[in-house]
C-alpha cells in the first residue's frame, strides 16, 4: 500500500510494534509503537549484506512527505554503498553523558523549568550523576549501571528517586533529540524506593513558641524584619516557601485582600490567587518598602529578595525547639489550622494552590479527626433524648 496520512491516521496501536511498508519506495515504512508513538524507517542491506534499519523520524516532527523525501535521499546513498545506521551508532557512541547533561540544562531546564527546579537538577547532575557516568558514551549506559547508582544511594532514597526521575527526563529528551532511539531509555523498569510522606505541622502550643522565637531574634537584631515576616507569613497564608521568598509588592493587593502571582507553580496556565487574611495583611501593612528594590522579603544585595532563609531558619527552630519542623511544614500548619475550623479538604486545595485531588489527599486523616469532633458534639446533644 502507499502510505497517506489517512492510513496513519486510521492505524491503531496494538501490545506489539507494527509495521506498515510503502509500495511507493521500497525500503521505506513507518512503525507504530504499543505506546502510539510513530517512527519513519528505512530498511535496507548493506555492502555486507546485512539487513539493516534506520530511523529517519518521528511522525509529528516530521510530515510524511518530508520523511519520504528524506528516506529517498538515504536509500539513494545506501546504493552508493553508505550504511545510514553504522553512522547514527557511530555518531551517537561519540555523545557523551555530560555533554548531555548541560544540553539538557540548557535546552530544557532553563526553558521549561522553575528556577528552583533548575538549582534542584543542577545539584543532583553536579554531585551524583556525573560522579557516576563522566564521560561515558550516553548510548553505553545500561540498565544496569542505573540500577547499581540507585542501590549505591540507598541510604538517602529520596535522593535516590530523585536520580531516576532526573536521569528518565535527560534519556527522554535524548529520545526527542535523535540521540537515541525510541526505547532506550536504560531508567525504565528499575524501580523506586518507597516513601513515605512526611507529615508534620505545629499544633497551637508550637505555634505560640515558634512566634516567640521569631520576635526574640527579630528584637536581637539576629533576624531582619523581612525574614521574620517571611516565617511569619508562610504560617498565615499557606504559600509555599518561594512564593513568599520572591513575592513582590506589585503582586499584593491589599486593597483587594489578595495575593497575585502570575506563574503558578503547577500549571503553565493562569495565575495563582492567595487570600489574605487579617494576620497576613497585618504582617504586611507592617513591613517597609525599600526604594529600589521590588521584593517584599528584601535581601543584602540591592534590588534583590532574601536569597536563603534556610540558614535564618535553622536558628529560630532551635531557638523553638523544633528541630525537626521544615519550612515546608508551615504549609502543612496552615492546612491543619484549617482543617480544624472545619474546612473542607477541597477548600483546603483551593486555599494550597493544589491542582489535583491527590496533593490534598495527604490531609484526609485531619479532616477524619474533625468530623469525629463533630460528630460527638452531635451526640452530646441528641444522646440524652434517644
Amino acid at each position: 500500500m502507499k502510505l497517506t496520512k489517512a492510513t496513519l491516521k486510521a492505524i491503531e496501536a496494538t501490545d506489539k510494534d507494527i509495521f506498515l511498508w510503502d509500495d511507493t519506495l521500497q525500503g521505506f515504512g513507518v512503525r507504530i509503537k504499543p505506546t502510539g508513538v510513530k517512527s519513519y524507517l528505512i530498511q535496507y542491506r548493506n555492502e555486507n549484506g546485512q539487513s539493516r534499519r534506520a530511523t529517519v523520524g518521528r511522525d509529528g516532527v516530521l510530515t510524511l512527505d518530508e520523511a519520504r523525501k528524506k528516506a529517498k535521499a538515504l536509500l539513494g546513498r545506501v546504493a552508493n554503498g553508505a550504511d545510514p545506521r553504522e553512522e547514527v551508532v557511530e555518531k551517537r557512541s561519540a555523545v557523551r553523558f555530560d555533554d548531555m547533561t548541560k544540553r539538557f540544562l540548557k535546552e530544557h531546564c532553563a526553558t521549561r523549568c522553575k528556577p528552583h527546579t533548575v538549582r534542584n537538577y543542577e545539584t543532583m547532575i553536579d554531585r551524583h550523576l556525573v560522579p557516576a557516568f563522566g564521560t561515558k558514551p550516553l548510548a553505553s549506559i545500561t540498565r544496569a549501571d542505573i540500577a547499581a547508582l540507585h542501590t549505591s544511594m540507598a541510604e538517602i532514597p529520596r535522593m535516590a528517586n530523585l536520580a531516576l526521575s532526573v536521569l528518565s527526563s535527560i534519556f527522554n529528551r535524548a529520545i526527542e533529540w535523535g540521540v537515541l532511539d525510541e526505547g532506550q531509555n536504560p531508567v525504565k523498569r528499575v524501580k523506586g524506593y518507597p516513601e513515605k510522606p512526611k507529615q508534620r505541622f505545629l499544633v497551637q502550643d508550637e505555634i505560640k513558641r515558634l512566634g516567640k522565637s521569631i520576635q526574640k531574634l527579630e528584637e536581637a537584631e539576629d533576624i531582619s524584619p523581612y525574614v521574620a515576616a517571611a516565617f511569619r507569613l508562610l504560617v498565615a497564608t499557606g504559600a509555599r516557601h518561594d512564593e513568599i521568598r520572591t513575592l513582590k509588592w506589585e503582586d499584593v493587593h491589599l486593597d483587594r485582600g489578595i495575593i497575585l502571582l502570575d506563574e503558578h507553580k503547577t500549571s503553565s496556565k493562569g495565575a495563582k490567587v492567595i487570600p489574605l487574611n487579617a494576620t497576613s495583611r497585618r504582617i504586611l501593612e507592617g513591613l517597609t518598602k525599600v526604594s529600589g528594590n521590588p521584593y517584599v522579603i528584601v535581601g543584602v544585595r540591592a534590588g534583590q529578595p532574601y536569597i536563603n532563609l534556610h540558614k535564618a531558619w535553622r536558628r529560630v527552630r532551635a531557638d523553638a525547639k523544633l528541630e525537626d519542623v521544615r519550612i515546608h511544614d508551615l504549609r502543612h500548619t496552615f492546612a491543619s489550622q484549617a482543617i480544624a475550623e472545619g474546612a473542607s479538604l477541597p477548600v483546603i486545595g483551593a486555599l494550597l494552590g493544589h491542582r489535583s485531588v491527590q496533593s490534598t489527599a495527604v490531609y484526609a486523616h485531619l479532616a477524619v479527626n474533625t468530623l469525629k469532633d463533630a460528630t460527638e458534639k452531635v451526640s452530646d446533644r441528641i444522646g440524652g433524648m434517644i
